[in-house]
């Protein structure tokens, strides 16, 4: 009624909203080299501006970002990510991660550092010390080692 009596007598009310997502980017599993569609949808009022980052570097260019939906093409994937969708307008601005993970990745050291998505360590097996990782996919499991060295066994020497 309210809306009504407004409408009469010549004003218009309208809602303002902010943005909230009716379509989240799903968390996605891809093989090495392959691609995938990340898809963000935002609503709100005004509709909100929709763009996709990388940690802290801008995947839209400014000049273009879409409203209300938006569609990441990723295409050779070598390495597992996480890309976050932000959905902006005057009223606020939202955010969301989907993580995009390369099957059956492999560890890699890089600068004297292990690097592994799932389980690294260093195990004890008798004589033996041994570094490993293990990675896992949706159907597959693989352990890489990456260092055995044979212990030495040292001998108390007493006077």
């Amino acid at each position: 009624m309210e809306v009504l009596t407004a409408c009469r007598r010549g004003l218009v009310v309208v809602r303002r909203v902010p943005p909230h997502f009716s379509i989240l980017p799903e968390s996605t599993e891809v093989a090495s080299g392959g691609a995938v569609n990340l898809t963000c949808v935002a609503v709100g009022s005004p509709m909100p501006q929709v763009k996709w980052r990388l940690g802290a570097v801008e995947l839209t260019p400014e000049n273009s970002v879409p409203i209300g939906k938006n569609v990441l093409q990723l295409t050779d994937v070598r390495e597992t990510a996480t890309y976050t969708c932000v959905a902006a307008s005057d009223l606020g601005n939202i955010e969301y991660d989907a993580e995009v993970r390369v099957k059956g990745k492999r560890c890699r050291l890089a600068m004297s550092a292990l690097i592994c998505p799932i389980t690294a360590g260093i195990s004890h097996m008798q004589a033996y010390n041994y570094l490993y990782c293990a990675t896992f996919s949706s159907t597959s499991y693989s352990v890489a080692l990456l260092l055995f060295v044979r212990r030495e066994r040292h001998r108390a020497f007493q006077k």
